[in-house]
């Protein structure tokens, strides 16, 4: 096992139950060795520290603490993604999943023993089964039905009276990720679609998906919502949209390009 010998112009991101410290209404995120109080310095555990990525001509380290610092808050990061530079934003959803990686994958799931981190792969280490352990990452589609200037939007159980979204869902073992939309889909809202076209995709660390973006084009049925996760799902025309996720997640994207695709041609 490698040992971590911190630099002054490495940074290291604080911790607690997948929760960033907020302190003295300053969010601390990122931040740098050279600059560590006390109180943070006396939190830093070189055999818990994890390797997120160079940054800023040093590297970035994450650490979960399992005590809280004096006159320290903790927050959200979904709550303060936008507070962040794209950079920083991306580091710190690593940051996140890695940590968590690390601490849900503390033994070896086929026997038991306890895991290393790897010398050379980014990967914990079963040195009894030789099994290797990466970082989960579990891909989830993202579908925007569109029929003319309308768009199908749902309201999920978690948002009861709240934003309307794109559909969701993860893939299965043995699906491909199309393959997923079009069970998604009639499952969620009873619908068939066709004419997929991939848009985008985002890491979303909350807590390890891969989001990946379509559009399609509704070919027909009528919505019957699985009343489980979706309260509810309608046709919306692009001028009139109800409330929709922020414009910094890949729902909000979509519906942000569904609707400039449509005024682009008016």
């Amino acid at each position: 096992m490698t040992s971590i010998t911190l630099n002054d112009n490495d940074h290291i991101v604080f911790l607690h139950q997948q929760q960033l410290f907020y302190r003295n209404e300053i969010l601390s995120g990122l931040l740098l060795v050279r600059d560590l109080s006390a109180d943070f310095n006396s939190l830093v555990d070189m055999q818990r520290l994890v390797e997120v990525s160079s940054y800023k001509g040093g590297l970035c380290y994450v650490m979960d603490v399992e005590k809280l610092v004096d006159s320290t808050a903790l927050v959200n990061f979904r709550s303060l993604m936008n507070s962040f530079s794209g950079e920083d934003n991306q580091l710190i959803s690593r940051a996140l999943q890695l940590a968590l990686w690390r601490k849900q994958h503390q033994y070896c799931g086929q026997c038991g023993m306890a895991t290393n981190v790897h010398d050379e792969e980014n990967a914990l280490h079963c040195e009894s089964c030789q099994l290797f352990y990466y970082p989960r990452i579990s891909p989830c589609m993202m579908c925007l039905i569109v029929k003319g200037d309308y768009c199908l939007l749902a309201q999920h159980e978690k948002h009861r009276e709240g934003f309307y979204s794109t559909l969701a869902g993860f893939v299965e073992a043995g699906e491909t990720v199309e393959q997923t939309v079009h069970r998604e889909v009639k499952e969620e809202v009873g619908l068939n679609v066709g004419n997929l076209h991939y848009f985008s995709s985002q890491a979303w660390p909350f807590p390890h998906q891969l989001m990946i973006g379509y559009f399609a084009e509704y070919e027909s049925g009528e919505i019957y919502i699985d009343d489980d996760e979706i309260t509810d799902a309608q046709w919306f025309h692009y001028s009139k949209l109800p409330e929709i996720p922020p414009l910094d997640s890949l729902s909000g994207m979509m519906i942000s390009e569904f609707v400039r695709r449509i005024e682009q041609r008016k």
